[in-house]
């Protein structure tokens, strides 16, 4: 019975599931008040949205009338499927209940203009589910539950039947309303166990390839099966209400036992032997470590399904089934001929599973991410002090992810004492107080992960701080430190026993590179600061001392590198002068002054970077995830593609392209930008991944030196082939702000001296970014920061930007741009110049067009593009343009404004068809697709999921990072 009886109230109270779950009465309008404010709550907290239990059982009927039984055979009386539930299932006043806590979640939509999802619980016929999608006027929830698959479907079902099930769903779904895939969940037996193993992966195929959400119960991602458990081992109220012989058809004990993470105790789920529910005894074998080292596993399939949806034919593409013969059943998603097919042989004996991928080889993380550049003293600092630090980092990481940014690179966080700041180290493998310590950095990269972001530190080879212990030990001449670093006699003068410095050799600093030590009586060598003395890779413990540094922070968990100063690592042992450049603008002591040739780009320097890619292969070699490796190299552009090395012997995953950076000025022609784009691609050895950089921490801000083409640069960088690299402000057009000679504090800026410390100082691209218009820019509480923040942060700042249209906000142009390095024409499209274009069959195509001049221009694009459509749809254009999202030109009359106005136009099944989306399954476009319809939503049963504490129930402690650790 649903009634029990409280004595000390002498009444029945109503529990459709257990005695101890009391049913709550909704027609209170207090009630409902009180659990809206639930909701509320966590959504204060940060939380993203809700999945809704158990939503039906949420009203009764007043008259609580006898509910009609179903006569159904092999049903006990007693049984929940004895009777119809008219009276206590889905009434009326439910679907408006679900429509207000649609309100609740919507009020946060409202304030800051991000979805919070909500997602309903309803094992119900195909109408009453459509129900609880709500109306236009009255939207429910975003998408409820699709248990269709597990409702109908199971191993004996034929092709026609998995046909017809995925028509229910798909011909039913309301317009413009979206589709969700749910074969598995803590509530059903596994999918492994209920297809059979050899199914698995088949099951993984539809959930992510069809079209919808795709939702994942902890373990389908590795095929975990079912648990047999006995009456004694049973726990579940549902198997212990049946009784001993009937529980094992209502128990759910089986689909809920440990995630099974390796072969040690307890399946790595829990250091204690017992745990609350055994664990599969299959867990030797079938465990989530032996997938990730296997050739070929479930795991790697998942994944690879994973990262097809990402793509544009699977996130919209329309379905189109086939039933082909009793047991096989394809169906395809596609924009005019680019396809993904899915093919499956369903057979009680025999099935093969096939996915027809694009012919080139699956692109890795790195290569389809925008990497974002933060120099940590300048992001947000947390505590006040005016400088910035890991927790200001770590509290503003989710709107790096917000601008379409995949990744993180933090310029040096490590102990030093900031001679220049930060790059002079003290200790490879310690935080610098100024910025935090070592919780806060796991807590930043936890966090990171968590938002399925990587963090990239830079790893800097070539010199110390003079004050690590290693060179304070080499002074010393302790052995093996007394060669970690480059130490010479010097000259000496016959005649006048006077000692001077070895050679000619100078500083990037300014002034000598040689610095006197008077305890050793030699003389260092340092290719940047003073305190920063040059370590010796011809020492062979050094070498393994700075690869255990790498080592030291791969097993922490970070996702790779940036070598800085990569071309300084080794120095000709002959110290010969090196001759002079005769630059015109460079003085006796600058370091153009001179041509490095016994000082820079030494063969042995590249050896040097291919050991150092190997150690971060060892990690891949582990676990199948790449770490990258990315060198900074101001190099000629021979000398810096030798730094991808050869198949043999692989260097840099990329080097950085500074080709924008030292060769573009605001005066470079149309010419200059197209000689420079084919100067990397057509020089780039075959094979290997190119990238765009357009600024850093070291040059003068992209906003600055190309005035009024902030956006057109963004779009170059972010559209052309390879990885976009964006330096922190980029994405809102920051400028370089005015540093006084007295506000100066950069080295390079302080040597040249007051007159010409504005050629050399870097100061005014590292002022702190520009959040809002409030104190210090939003960047600190305190008025007073490390340097000054730029006075145009009252009106130029991320909050103005969020909040304003896109013809007037260059961060919603970058976020534009970085949603369209999605798709594959971005990033496997084709290079041809004219202007840039990327084509791909089957996919759009995109045209870049830039004018660079100070008139205005009319453009015949057709003269340059053949078969092009007569009417082009603008998909981006710059702030200034005059053009709008989705504004028709004539392809053959595209007028240009002065300045930077920068449009990019699609092509192709988009345009032909007159901007027609009819073809899509929904009424979603591309543009309009949220963070909860791309991705795969996965079920974590948090009681098998990861113990902590040894007690053999799973909880919440560091539940992220492990997940996160072992690559799901």
């Amino acid at each position: 019975s649903a009634w029990s009886w409280n004595e000390d109230r002498q009444q029945y109270y109503y529990h459709v599931f257990t005695v101890e779950q009391p049913d709550l009465n909704y027609r209170n309008e207090f009630l409902v008040e009180d659990m809206k404010d639930v909701m509320r709550y966590w959504l204060n907290l940060g939380v993203d949205g809700f999945r809704v239990d158990s939503i039906p059982h949420l009203f009764e009927d007043t008259r609580f009338l006898d509910e009609p039984w179903t006569n159904k055979t092999g049903v006990q009386e007693g049984d929940y499927d004895s009777v119809e539930h008219i009276y206590t299932q889905n009434l009326p006043e439910t679907y408006d209940m679900v429509h207000q806590f649609r309100a609740v979640v919507d009020e946060y939509k409202a304030k800051d203009g991000v979805t919070r999802v909500m997602m309903t619980e309803a094992y119900a016929d195909t109408e009453q589910m459509m129900a609880y999608y709500g109306t236009d006027d009255k939207p429910g929830a975003h998408f409820t539950f699709n248990f269709m698959p597990i409702m109908y479907l199971s191993n004996s079902s034929t092709a026609q039947d998995f046909s017809d099930v995925i028509h229910e769903w798909v011909d039913n779904v309301p317009k413009g309303r979206w589709g969700n895939w749910v074969f598995g969940n803590h509530d059903q037996h596994r999918v492994a166990s209920r297809y059979g193993l050899d199914l698995a992966d088949a099951i993984n195929m539809l959930v992510t390839l069809l079209p919808g959400t795709a939702i994942s119960y902890m373990g389908e991602e590795i095929a975990m099966e079912d648990t047999p458990l006995t009456w004694e081992q049973t726990v579940d109220p549902q198997g212990l209400n049946a009784g001993q012989k009937d529980y094992v058809e209502f128990s759910r004990d089986p689909e809920r036992t440990p995630y099974q993470w390796d072969n040690t105790t307890s399946a790595g789920f829990s250091t204690n032997a017992t745990t609350w529910l055994p664990v599969n005894p299959n867990y030797l074998e079938l465990n989530l470590e032996n997938e990730i080292i296997a050739e070929t596993s479930h795991f790697k399939v998942y994944q690879q399904l994973t990262g097809l949806r990402s793509t544009k034919t699977i996130q919209l593409g329309s379905p189109n089934t086939q039933v082909v013969s009793e047991w096989i059943f394809t169906f395809s998603r596609y924009f005019t001929t680019g396809l993904y097919v899915l093919l499956v042989l369903v057979s009680a004996f025999l099935v093969s599973a096939t996915a027809a991928l694009p012919v080139q080889e699956e692109l890795d993380w790195w290569q389809k991410t925008v990497i974002y550049q933060i120099y940590p003293r300048s992001y947000r600092d947390s505590d006040g002090n005016g400088v910035g630090d890991l927790r200001g980092i770590w509290q503003r990481v989710k709107p790096i992810k917000d601008a379409g940014a995949g990744a993180i690179w933090l310029s040096p966080i490590y102990e030093s004492p900031m001679k220049d700041f930060g790059y002079d180290i003290i200790n490879q493998t310690v935080i610098d107080p100024l910025f935090g310590n070592m919780e806060d950095f796991m807590d930043l990269m936890n966090i990171t992960h968590l938002l399925g972001m990587k963090l990239i530190l830079d790893f800097v080879p070539d010199y110390s701080s003079d004050q690590h212990e290693w060179f304070q030990k080499s002074v010393k001449r302790i052995d093996p430190y007394t060669d970690y670093y480059i130490w010479h006699d010097g000259k000496v003068d016959n005649e006048t026993g006077e000692r001077s410095v070895p050679n000619n050799w100078v500083s990037a600093f300014e002034g000598s590179a040689w610095s006197w030590n008077e305890d050793r009586q030699q003389y260092y060598y340092h290719v940047f600061t003073v305190e920063q003395p040059d370590l010796n890779y011809r020492n062979e413990f050094l070498v393994e001392d700075m690869k255990n540094v790498m080592r030291y922070w791969l097993d922490m968990g970070v996702d790779g590198f940036r070598v800085d100063s990569v071309p300084h690592l080794f120095e000709d042992t002959e110290f010969l002068d090196e001759p002079l450049s005769h630059d015109p603008n460079a003085l006796e002591g600058d370091y153009d002054s001179l041509v490095h040739i016994y000082t820079q780009n030494l063969p042995e320097t590249y050896d040097m970077v291919y050991q150092f890619r190997a150690v971060v292969d060892e990690y891949k070699k582990k676990d199948g995830v790449t770490r990258v490796m990315m060198t900074e190299a101001y190099e000629t552009i021979n000398q810096t593609m030798l730094y991808y090395g050869t198949d043999e012997r692989p260097g840099a995953h990329f080097t950085f392209n500074f080709l924008f950076i030292r060769n573009l000025t605001e005066n470079s022609t149309a010419d200059d930008y197209d000689y420079i784009i084919h100067q990397w691609m057509d020089n780039m050895p075959e094979g290997r991944w190119a990238n765009w950089v357009v600024g850093n921490h070291d040059n003068h801000r992209a906003a600055s030196r190309f005035p009024h083409l902030a956006d057109a640069i963004n779009m170059i960088a972010q559209l052309l082939p390879g990885t976009a690299v964006t330096y922190m402000g980029e994405e809102i057009a920051m400028e370089d702000t005015f540093i006084s000679w007295e506000q100066t504090v950069d080295p390079p800026g302080l040597n040249a001296g007051p007159e010409r410390y504005q050629l050399f100082s870097r100061d005014p691209e590292r002022t702190p970014y520009q959040w809002d218009n409030t104190t210090s820019a939003g960047f600190s509480t305190n008025a007073t920061t490390w340097l000054p923040v730029n006075p145009n942060y009252v009106t130029l700042n991320l909050a103005a930007q969020v909040n304003a249209d896109e013809s007037e906000s260059h961060y919603k142009v970058y976020q534009r741009l970085t949603g369209l390095r999605q798709t594959n024409t971005i990033q496997r499209g084709s290079l041809e110049t004219h202007v840039i274009s990327k084509m791909l069959e089957g996919e759009e195509t995109y045209i870049v067009l830039v004018n660079l001049g100070d008139d205005e221009a009319l453009v015949d694009l057709s003269q340059f593009y053949s078969s092009l459509p007569e009417v082009l749809s603008v998909a981006v254009a710059s702030v200034e343009s005059g053009y709008d999202f989705r504004d028709e030109v004539s392809s053959n009359e595209v007028t240009i404004s002065e300045f930077e106005k920068m449009k990019y136009f699609q092509i192709g099944l988009l345009v032909t068809l007159g901007v027609a989306f009819g073809t899509f399954p929904v009424d979603a476009q591309e543009d309009d697709l949220e963070w909860w319809q791309t991705t795969v939503l996965y079920q974590i049963y948090p009681r098998s999921f990861k113990d902590s504490d040894g007690d053999g129930v799973g909880d919440l402690k560091e539940m992220s990072k492990f997940w996160k650790s072992r690559n799901l």
